[in-house]
């Protein structure tokens, strides 16, 4: 839903938040949010589809975002760089409306409601970069450890590429009898055993 939504019945706050908010358009494959960078402004999509990033070579996004959804606050309200990366994906450019941090802090003080919708995500995508984050690690830890005749061996040294690597791999666990492959099916992906038989 749309996070202004619960404010929606507030005619002079609505007027008042639509003054401070600035309209932006950002083409596919650029960045709205450049990690390392300070915060200026938060940013609540209205149209288009966005990447978040840990790095701009991973092949899987932490989180993917779309229409009602915002993004930037973290660095705004922890007074932090910002720690990921957001780029505009999908078919059209990403259609966003920035709020800075004057404006935002104005809005958190004015409006509790609306300040609990804008701060519950925080600890939420915490918790799935941290997830995101250990398995990435976990995978990286693979690729460098497997022995000198594994396929991956080659490239142990190259830390972007293992980096790389790693967050296109998915873990995957059987039972014994279980089948990983069954014959005439179309294959979709290759495996790679890390334990077992």
């Amino acid at each position: 839903d749309n996070p202004f939504k619960i404010a929606a019945d507030e005619p002079a706050f609505v007027r008042q938040l639509a003054s401070t908010l600035k309209e932006q358009r950002i083409e596919v494959g650029d960045l709205l949010i450049t990690k390392g960078e300070v915060g200026e402004a938060m940013f609540f999509i209205t149209a288009g589809e966005a990447d978040v990033l840990t790095d701009l070579d991973d092949a899987s996004p932490l989180a993917k975002l779309g229409e009602n959804d915002f993004c930037g606050e973290e660095a705004l309200l922890l007074e932090a760089p910002r720690n990921a990366y957001v780029r505009a994906s999908g078919d059209a450019a990403l259609s966003v409306l920035a709020l800075n941090k004057a404006d935002l802090l104005l809005v958190l003080h004015g409006h509790p409601a609306l300040a609990d919708v804008i701060l519950a995500p925080i600890a939420q995508r915490e918790t799935k970069r941290a997830k995101f984050e250990a398995r990435i690690e976990r995978m990286e830890a693979y690729v460098r450890g497997v022995p000198a005749d594994s396929p991956f061996s080659i490239a142990v040294d190259e830390p972007a590429f293992v980096r790389q690597l790693a967050s296109t791999l998915r873990e995957r666990s059987l039972e014994v009898g279980d089948l990983l492959i069954t014959k005439g099916e179309v294959g979709q992906e290759m495996y790679f055993i890390t334990g077992g038989e």
